[in-house]
């Protein structure tokens, strides 16, 4: 393995572990013993030790924890502790042999705890964990999940994440947004067995516990906050991981088994109102679908369970156009002589109207999709940003029958209207060097007319290198010079100075508190950086004479050279 991009050798789950854990600064004490050998305390739900002996200066010839995670080869903790070492070998200048690795900190030798494991009699180790277990019921439920026998293995595992998030709820039985992610710690590991069942072909096992998690979540939003998105997150890991695992499947009374257990649980009233959880379970069932009477009992599914009579119309209008989403892969699995009338029959929803689009460009069917795309504009004109998708396509087709005219007109709109950067080059493009100055200054003048000048009128002129427009542009917003100076001060050195002056006295009249005077005297050193000296002075005369009482402001001021 190779330290520079050991992520092509870890798991995806416990690479983000990881990376969470080295970002959260968990990784403690990073110490090289002896060249190339390498410890660190990683403190997780309890504290772990990882040993990595580098064989040189990128290649890893070793690693191990002696946390008790055994599925996998490597662990968070690694990734973790590799993460870290990466960071700090790449911040530590090349000045050493090719066949050494740069010294991080050096410690006296002793001990890893795995060989003082090793060392230990069998008894003592049974005790020593018999102990921790009682002290620390979700230890207990890890460990009887790691050892349980195979006709236990599920309920084990449920019982492990659920004790977890038990064991976190306030007296009002609700859980807090900063107890959370440690609320699922235990269901962080159910998703790692998962991985591991999906990967051994366990596909029923793998199924039972996704489903089971994906109830539990959708239980756990009522009782916990999730500001900082730990319940999305799981929720949408078991999506992935039943997505991957429906495509692994090859068994035919597999995939039979799986179909039915999966249909019955998208019946399950929890579904109500979470929509997306259950198309995804819909969109697996459609992946195992191997026979016309599995089609019929989705066929009959989609209009029992997925329309929610009490929820809103436009929740019930989104619905709809996931169930024809739905119904076009089922339709492309078992009748794709249908496909195409369906297509237009339901080509009022915006997703069917886009794999519409594309089908019929693919078939060079021009005339009928710019039709499609003006119908799509014309119907969808309350929402804009599909408005500009379906303009964006049609330039597409217009690119395709070399229709200058039509391009020109739909690529200034989409750069004016819509700020559509990209078709500022499209568009200079379709015209030579006289010409698109007329058509530049004809641009620049509709978006200085516009009620708000856009960003994009900035784009297109550093684009342009068109200095004199973009100073204008700062004179008018004073606050962006700190955005533009770069591109100005060498040759409008006088006027950006008296931009930022202007700014700056500006923005000293908001301030309230010391953290917005040291913001403000940072502006002051960008200031001085380019050559402002003498107005930073002035600026700095005129602040302490305006605002003599305030003293943070004096106290800062004095701190900029």
């Amino acid at each position: 393995m190779n330290i520079e991009n050991f992520e092509q050798e870890l798991n995806e789950l416990i690479l983000k572990r990881g990376e969470k854990y080295y970002k959260e600064g968990r990784v403690r004490s990073l110490m090289e013993k002896r060249p190339g050998y390498y410890t660190a305390n990683v403190a997780g739900t309890n504290s772990y030790r990882v040993h990595i002996h580098m064989k040189n200066s990128t290649d890893i010839e070793s690693m191990e924890c002696d946390c008790p995670y055994t599925y996998r080869p490597y662990c968070k903790h690694m990734a973790a502790v590799l993460y870290a070492l990466r960071g700090r070998l790449q911040a530590i200048p090349d000045v050493v042999a090719d066949n050494t690795v740069p010294s991080v900190k050096k410690a006296p030798e002793k001990d890893s705890l795995s060989e003082l494991l090793n060392k230990q009699p069998k008894a003592a180790l049974v005790e020593v964990l018999l102990a921790a277990a009682r002290e620390n019921d979700i230890l207990r439920a890890h460990m009887e999940a790691i050892f349980s026998n195979p006709a236990d293995e599920k309920n084990s595992w449920l019982k492990l994440m659920r004790n977890c998030i038990n064991s976190f709820k306030g007296r009002d039985n609700f859980i807090r947004w900063n107890e959370c992610d440690k609320a699922l710690q235990g269901t962080y590991k159910v998703l790692e067995h998962i991985q591991i069942a999906i990967d051994c072909k366990e596909f029923l096992m793998a199924t039972e516990l996704i489903l089971a998690v994906m109830r539990e979540m959708l239980k756990m939003t009522q009782f916990a906050d999730d500001s900082d998105g730990g319940i999305s997150y799981v929720l949408d890991s078991v999506k992935s991981l039943l997505a991957s695992e429906v495509i692994a499947i090859t068994d035919k009374e597999q995939r039979e088994i799986l179909f039915t257990k999966i249909l019955t649980e998208s019946k399950n009233k929890i579904y109500g109102g979470w929509l997306e959880e259950r198309v995804s379970l819909i969109t697996a069932c459609i992946s195992l679908a191997d026979s016309l009477k599995q089609k019929r009992r989705l066929d009959s599914y989609f209009e029992k369970y997925m329309v929610d009579n009490d929820a809103s119309y436009a929740f019930n209008n989104y619905t709809q156009e996931k169930i024809a989403i739905l119904k076009y892969q089922l339709l492309k699995k078992f009748d794709k002589e249908k496909v195409d009338a369906f297509l237009s029959e339901n080509r009022a929803f915006a997703e069917i109207r886009e794999i519409l689009l594309k089908k019929t460009i693919t078939g060079q069917k021009y005339l009928e999709a710019e039709k499609l795309s003006l119908e799509g504009e014309k119907n969808d004109a309350e929402l804009p940003g599909l408005v500009k998708k379906w303009k964006q396509i049609r330039f597409q087709i217009y690119e395709l029958e070399n229709k200058t005219t039509e391009m020109r007109s739909l690529a200034c709109e989409l750069l004016i209207k819509y700020t559509c950067f990209d078709y500022y080059t499209k568009l200079k493009k379709l015209y030579d060097e006289k010409e698109w100055q007329k058509i530049y200054i004809q641009i620049l003048d509709r978006l200085e007319k516009q009620k708000y000048v856009s960003r994009i009128y900035c784009q297109i002129v550093i684009a342009e290198k068109d200095w004199h427009s973009l100073l204008k542009y700062t004179k008018y917003f004073p606050e962006e010079i700190l955005r533009y100076y770069k591109y100005l001060w060498e040759i409008y050195p006088q006027e950006v100075f008296a931009v930022f002056k202007e700014f700056i006295m500006q923005f000293a009249e908001t301030c309230t508190e010391r953290r917005h005077y040291k913001t403000l005297c940072s502006y002051l050193r960008i200031l001085c950086k380019i050559g402002g000296k003498e107005t930073t002075s002035d600026i700095k005369e005129k602040l302490s004479a305006k605002y003599p009482r305030r003293r943070s402001l004096l106290e800062e001021l004095a701190k900029v050279d």
